[in-house]
C-alpha cells in the first residue's frame, strides 16, 4: 500500500488524468441507465403455479400481451348524452392498432329468452356512432340490470358504474398520454373517471422511481457536502469528496450498463447506496490528513499516514463488499444484481479513495492553521473526553443493555409482517392508485383468484350433470356468503342458474340436464368470441370432467387490490367449505396473490440466507485479520447490535419487510463492522505499544483517537439514509430509516458497547489469574 501511495504523490498529474479518462468511458455507458417499472419483473416463477397454468389455461398466441382499463360512473350512466359519449370514446380508442378488442356491456354475449327457448345475443343492437334512442337505453339498462353474469363484472348492481378492459400490444408514454387524455374528456359527462392497467402502472412507477432517483441523489450531494463541510470547516473537503462520489457513481451506473442491468424496484437505491457509503472513505482520509498537519508532520509522514489508513479503509471495503455479494444466494435476480453492483460501486470507491484522494491533496497547499485549530476544537473534543469516562465506568450498564436487545429480538422476530401488495408502496392519493382502488371495489382485481375442479378418477361429463352441477353451485353460495371480498365469481354452475333465471324466474340449478348441455354449447361460441377476453375462456373442458371457478376479489379490509391475507382469507374459506363437493373431486387453486404469497416466502428465505452467510463469512474474515477468535467475536458486536434493535425497531414502528427492506440485515453487516474495524485495528495498536498498560487506559486512548473519524463516518452516512425519507416509493422510505437507525445503534455500540465488553471480559480474566 505504501508504494501505491508514494507513486500517486509522486505522479499526481498523471494519476488524475487516467481517472479522468476511465470516468468518460464509464460516463458514456451509464447514459443508457434503464428505469425498469415492471413488478412482475420481481416474481421468482413458482414451478407449482406454473405448471396449473400450463395445465389448466388454454394458450392463446396474441400480441396483446398488457392490459388497458376505464371505468366510468355516474348517478344515472343510462341517458343518451353519456351513452353517446362512450360510444365516442371507444370509437376513437379503435382507431389505435396497438389496442386490441374492447370487453365490456356493450360487446358480451349474454342470455335472452325467445317465446319457449334461450339464445345468446348482445345486451343491445345499438349500432355504434349512431345517437342512441331512448328505446334502446330502456331495453339495453334491462338486459344488463339482470344479467348475472354481467353485474360484478361489467357493472356494478345499482347500475351506476360501467367498466371498459382492452388488451394492448404495447405502451409508451406518449401512448399512454393520448388514450389517457381520450378517456379524460368523459369527465365532464359523469361523476368519476378511473383508468390503468400494466403499462399504465408500469410507466407510472417507472416515472416515481426516475422522480425519487434524481430527487435523492441530489439531496445525498448536499447532505454529504454539509456534513463535510461542518466537520472539517474546509472546501477541499467538499471538492474532493463530491469529486470521489460522483465518479464512483459513474463508473457503478456505467458497469451496471455494461453487464445489461437495470434499475429496477429493488435496485433503485443502488445509485444512492454507493453515493452514500463511498463518500464515507474520504472521513479517514481528511481525518488522518488534517491530524498529520496539525502535527507538524512533514510530505513523508503523511505518505505513512495515508498509507496505515489505506490499509484500514481497505479492510473495511472487503468486509462491505463481502455482505454485498452475499445477496449472490438470494433466488430473486434483483438482490444478486445489486448485491454485484453495490459490491463494486464500493470497490470502485475504495481504489478512487488510495489514488485520488492523496493525488488531489498533494497537489493542494496545505491547510490554514485556522483550518486545523478549527478541525481540532468544538464539540468532538468534548465528546473524546466524555465518552471514555462513561464506558469505564458504567461497562456493566452497557453488557444489561445488550441483554435486553437479545430479549427484545426473541419477542419481535416472528410478529414482523411481510408486504408484497405493491399498492401499498406508492403515494396513496395518486390518481393512477385511486384508479386501481376503485376498480378493486366494484369489480376486484383484473386478474382472479382461480379454483379449478377435477371430477373422480373414472368420470363422464362429471360436471355436466345436474346433481354434480348443484353441489358446485352451494359451494360458490357458501364462499359468497362466508367471505366478504368476493365480488364475482365466474363459472359454468353460475351461468347455468342465470340462465334458469331467464327461463324460469328461479336463480337455481335446473333438476334435468338440458341447460347445462345447451350452455355448453353456448359456451365453444362465447369463448371464440373476440369480444369476450378471458373472462368465459376454459370454463369447462370438453369431457366435462374439468371446471374452473373465476372469483374476482378485493381486500375488503383494506379497500384495496388483492393481498396475500385477502387470498388466505379465500383459501380458508374455501377449505371449511370443502364437504359441500364429493370428496373424490379434485381441487386445486392459484391466483397473483398466490404468487405474491411464494414472493414472501422468497424474500423471506434469501434474507434469512444473505444474512447468515454475510454474518459468517465477515466474523471468519475479521477473525483472520485479527488472528485472534476473541477479536473476532468482539468485532461482530456492533453488528448483532444493530440488526437485533433493527427488529424491535420493525416490530413497535410496524414497518414490514418488503422488496427493499428485506436485505436490510445483511447491508448493516458489512456497514456496521466497518468501525468496529478501525476500533479493533487501534486498539491493537495500543496493545502492542505497552502490554502492561492496564485496560481502562488502552480503551481511553482507543476511544480518544476514534471517535472522530467513526462518529463522522457515521454522520455522513446515518444523514444520507434518512435522505431517503424523501422518496414517494416507501420501501425506499423504510430502507433509509431503517439502516440510518441500525448504524446508530452500531456506532453506539461501538463507542460504548464494544469497549465495555472487553473491559469486562478482561477484568473476568484479571480475576481467574489471581
Amino acid at each position: 500500500m505504501h508504494r501505491i501511495i508514494n507513486f500517486v504523490f509522486k505522479h499526481s498529474k498523471l494519476v488524475l488524468i487516467v481517472i479522468a479518462i476511465i470516468t468518460a468511458v464509464f460516463a458514456y455507458n451509464a447514459k443508457d441507465i434503464h428505469i425498469n417499472g415492471k413488478y412482475s419483473d420481481l416474481f421468482v416463477e413458482d414451478p407449482a403455479i406454473t405448471k396449473l397454468k400450463e395445465q389448466y389455461t388454454t394458450k392463446v398466441d396474441s400480441v396483446y400481451n398488457h392490459e388497458f382499463y376505464f371505468m366510468v360512473s355516474s348517478d344515472n350512466i343510462y341517458t343518451p348524452e353519456i351513452l353517446n359519449k362512450l360510444d365516442k370514446v371507444l370509437l376513437e380508442l379503435d382507431q389505435y392498432e396497438e389496442i386490441g378488442p374492447c370487453t365490456s356491456v356493450f360487446s358480451i354475449p349474454t342470455i335472452v329468452k325467445k317465446d319457449t327457448r334461450l339464445a345468446i345475443s348482445t345486451t343491445t343492437k345499438h349500432e355504434q356512432g349512431t345517437p342512441w334512442s331512448e328505446e334502446e337505453i330502456a331495453s339495453f339498462k334491462e338486459l344488463v340490470l339482470n344479467d348475472d353474469v354481467i353485474n360484478g363484472l361489467l357493472a356494478t348492481d345499482n347500475g351506476n358504474t360501467l367498466l371498459f378492459f382492452f388488451n394492448v400490444k404495447t405502451f409508451t408514454d406518449d401512448f399512454t398520454l393520448k388514450v389517457n387524455s381520450i378517456v379524460e374528456t368523459l369527465s365532464p359527462y359523469v361523476n368519476k373517471v378511473s383508468y390503468g392497467g400494466t403499462g399504465t402502472f408500469a410507466l407510472s412507477m417507472q416515472r416515481y422511481l426516475y422522480s425519487d432517483l434524481v430527487k435523492l441523489l441530489l439531496l445525498v450531494f448536499l447532505v454529504i457536502l454539509i456534513i463535510f463541510f461542518i466537520s472539517f470547516r474546509s472546501f477541499r473537503a467538499i471538492f474532493i469528496t463530491l469529486t470521489l462520489s460522483l465518479i464512483g457513481l459513474i463508473w457503478t451506473v456505467g458497469t451496471m450498463v455494461i453487464l445489461g442491468y437495470e434499475l429496477t424496484l429493488a435496485t433503485i437505491i443502488t445509485p444512492c447506496m454507493v453515493l452514500i457509503l463511498g463518500s464515507s472513505y474520504s472521513v479517514h482520509y481528511l481525518n488522518e490528513y488534517f491530524k498529520s498537519y496539525h502535527k507538524g508532520d512533514n510530505n513523508s509522514q503523511l505518505k505513512n499516514s495515508f498509507s496505515k489508513i489505506s490499509k484500514t479503509i481497505f479492510m473495511a471495503c472487503i468486509t462491505t463488499i463481502i455482505s454485498f455479494l452475499s445477496l449472490l444466494v438470494c433466488e430473486m435476480i434483483s438482490f444478486r444484481q445489486m448485491g454485484i453492483s453495490v459490491a463494486i460501486g464500493i470497490l470502485y470507491c475504495a481504489l478512487l479513495s488510495i489514488t485520488l484522494i492523496p493525488a488531489f491533496l498533494n497537489l493542494l497547499k496545505p491547510p490554514r492553521k485556522i483550518q486545523m485549530d478549527q478541525y481540532k476544537s468544538g464539540l468532538f473534543t468534548k465528546i473524546e473526553n466524555s465518552i471514555p469516562k462513561f464506558v469505564t465506568k458504567h461497562y456493566k450498564f452497557a453488557i444489561l443493555i445488550f441483554i435486553l436487545l437479545v430479549g427484545g429480538f426473541l419477542y419481535s422476530y416472528n410478529k414482523i409482517e411481510t408486504e408484497t401488495n405493491y399498492m401499498e408502496y406508492f403515494p396513496q392519493d395518486d390518481p393512477m392508485i385511486i384508479g386501481f382502488k376503485n376498480l378493486a371495489i366494484n369489480f376486484g382485481s383484473t386478474i382472479p383468484y382461480y379454483i379449478i375442479l377435477k371430477a373422480p378418477e373414472g368420470a363422464k361429463n362429471y360436471f355436466k350433470d345436474s346433481t354434480h352441477l348443484k353441489e358446485v353451485f352451494a359451494l360458490e353460495s357458501a364462499l359468497l356468503r362466508d367471505d366478504k371480498d368476493i365480488q364475482h365469481i365466474t363459472s359454468v354452475s353460475q351461468y347455468v342458474a342465470f340462465m334458469n333465471k331467464v327461463y324460469s324466474g328461479e336463480r337455481v340449478i335446473p333438476d334435468s340436464n338440458g341447460l347445462i348441455n345447451m350452455l355448453s354449447r353456448y359456451l365453444v361460441v362465447i369463448q371464440n368470441s373476440q369480444d369476450t377476453g378471458n373472462f368465459f375462456s376454459d370454463l369447462l373442458s370438453k369431457d366435462g370432467n374439468t371446471m374452473k371457478l373465476q372469483i374476482n376479489y378485493y381486500d375488503s379490509e383494506k379497500m384495496n387490490q388483492p393481498s396475500i391475507q385477502c387470498a388466505q382469507r379465500l383459501s380458508n374459506s374455501l377449505a371449511n367449505n370443502r364437504t359441500l363437493l364429493n370428496e373424490n373431486v379434485k381441487i386445486v387453486s392459484w391466483s397473483e396473490a398466490s404468487e405474491g404469497l411464494h414472493l414472501t416466502q422468497i424474500m423471506q428465505s434469501d434474507q434469512k440466507k444473505s444474512t447468515i452467510i454475510s454474518f459468517i463469512l465477515v466474523f471468519i474474515f475479521v477473525t483472520i485479520l485479527f488472528k485472534s477468535l476473541s477479536e473476532g467475536l468482539y468485532s461482530m458486536i456492533p453488528v448483532t447490535t444493530g440488526i437485533l434493535g433493527n427488529y424491535i425497531f420493525m416490530y413497535l414502528a410496524n414497518i414490514p419487510f418488503d422488496i427493499v427492506t428485506s436485505i436490510f440485515a445483511t447491508i448493516v453487516v458489512g456497514v456496521g463492522i466497518d468501525d468496529a474495524i478501525h476500533f479493533m485495528i487501534r486498539y491493537n495498536n495500543y496493545r502492542k505499544i505497552d502490554k502492561n498498560l492496564p485496560i481502562n487506559t488502552i480503551i481511553t486512548d482507543t476511544l480518544v483517537e476514534t471517535i472522530r473519524p467513526i462518529t463522522l463516518t457515521s454522520i455522513s452516512i446515518i444523514g444520507g439514509m434518512l435522505i431517503m425519507l424523501f422518496a414517494s416509493y416507501s420501501p425506499i422510505r423504510y430502507f433509509g430509516i431503517l439502516l440510518a437507525f441500525a448504524l446508530i445503534l452500531t456506532t453506539i455500540s461501538t463507542l460504548i458497547l464494544l469497549p465495555s465488553a472487553i473491559i469486562f471480559v478482561e477484568k473476568i480474566k484479571s480475576k481467574f489469574k489471581k
